[in-house]
């Protein structure tokens, strides 16, 4: 997820290394010398010296000793004319220039911090005849210096005019540890190597791991999540999610800033583990890993009260009957009855005196 821009990648978004057919360390692409032969060191276009014609006298640059002949003049087999082109070391009216002894060769100086992406060489200038300086480099394996290397582990870097004491070389790798060497020369004429470093590079300002990460499952069907952001450079956050033991999976890229994901995605019971990195243009943070977290089951729904049924309505009671009148004997008898009863006990004396 963090391919450098512009990088050529494979169908898995991985980084392709670009072809060297040579084995010179430059790429197909960039390489001007395509068939260098082995084991020459070669500048940045892919050329060694044996490939090169500074001064096109048709005397390549490791044989000619005098690579500054003027265009157009007639050259013996060390590439110096009659005119004194190259600036040898003086030699006498005409003919071939002499040779003079090497200069002195530089001397190692401090050199700054290196940062991620750059590392500037130093070195102090020990002589003041010199035409100038020719650098090369090695990446050391593992970090440490191997005390036996050869010719052919150094890589060819610069050549600087007279009296520069510095150069910066952009093209490294962050925390990859470098060697160099610098030599001066005059015309053909140059002096031992002198070997700068071992130098490590810095690694890249990554983004500072968010910490406090808690998955918390808040239901059945959701998860949420919540951390502190620990960097101040980031780009945004990546969330990954695994079911049980099974593959990481990205279920989200959040922006800067960001505390809170909730993940509405999940089931019940089921146990998910939540990952989470944060990211920059140089790359990602290291991981932070949740505790696993199993979302409960779905609640049983309440059961229903039963519909209690209504009581049928009763009848309105009669109205009570008023009691009969009861005769002499207790026994009930009607109004007519009652009537003759009394009419009877009423003439019973007139019967009587009627007697």
């Amino acid at each position: 997820p963090a391919t450098p821009a512009g990088a050529t990648v494979g169908a898995d978004g991985c980084t392709v290394v670009p072809a060297d057919d040579d084995g010179d360390g430059v790429a197909n692409a960039q390489d001007a010398c395509p068939n260098t032969p082995a084991g020459e060191a070669v500048d940045a276009n892919g050329c060694s010296c044996s490939q090169r014609d500074g001064d096109n006298d048709g005397v390549n640059d490791c044989n000619d000793q005098c690579p500054a002949t003027p265009a157009g003049a007639a050259v013996d087999a060390n590439g110096c004319s009659d005119t004194g082109g190259g600036g040898g070391g003086g030699g006498g009216g005409g003919g071939v220039v002499s040779l003079s002894a090497p200069p002195e060769p530089p001397m190692v100086a401090e050199m700054p911090p290196p940062s991620y992406d750059q590392i500037e060489v130093t070195w102090q200038d020990d002589s003041d005849d010199e035409d100038g300086f020719e650098l090369q480099r090695r990446t050391e394996p593992g970090g440490v210096t191997v005390a036996a290397a050869t010719d052919q582990d150094w890589r060819w870097l610069a050549s600087v005019p007279a009296n520069t004491t510095s150069y910066v070389d952009h093209a490294v790798e962050a925390a990859t540890t470098y060697s160099y060497r610098v030599r001066s020369f005059r015309a053909k004429l140059f002096s031992d190597w002198v070997v700068i470093g071992p130098v490590s590079t810095a690694s890249l300002p990554l983004p500072a791991m968010p910490a406090g990460f808690v998955a918390s499952a808040v239901g059945p069907t959701q998860i949420n999540l919540t951390w502190n952001d620990g960097a101040d450079d980031e780009v945004g956050f990546i969330v990954e999610r695994r079911v049980g033991g099974g593959p990481w999976q990205e279920l989200a890229t959040l922006p800067a800033g960001s505390r809170a994901y909730a993940d509405p995605t999940v089931t019940p019971q089921t146990t998910y583990t939540y990952s989470l990195q944060t990211f920059n243009e140089f790359g990602l943070s290291d991981m932070v890993i949740s505790s696993p977290v199993t979302t409960p089951t779905v609640p049983e729904p309440a059961p229903e009260p039963s519909a209690t049924p209504e009581s049928a309505p009763q009848p309105a009671p009669a109205p009570a009957a008023s009691p009969a009148p009861r005769g002499m004997c207790g026994a009930s008898v009607g109004p007519m009855v009652m009537m003759t009863l009394l009419v009877l006990y009423a003439v019973r004396p007139l019967r009587r005196r009627w007697r």
